[in-house]
């Protein structure tokens, strides 16, 4: 995104919506993701490419209980 980064927009919807649960889609690895402060505890996060099937369970598991 170019006006802001995906992290950024979570905290300013969260302050919002603060029971939104979010998933962060990337084409860069989790090790890469985690250097940038992205991934931490409880963050849900998928790299791409990913399969219908891969997605699916991930949504479930970020939705989940």
């Amino acid at each position: 995104m170019s006006i802001m980064s995906g992290k950024q927009l979570k905290e300013k919807i969260i302050t919002l919506h603060p029971d939104l649960k979010t998933l962060f889609l990337s084409g860069y690895t989790a090790n890469a993701i985690e250097q940038h402060g992205v991934l931490t505890p409880g963050v849900h996060y998928i790299q791409k490419p990913f399969t219908l099937v891969e997605i699916s369970n991930k949504i479930i598991a970020t939705l989940g209980p």
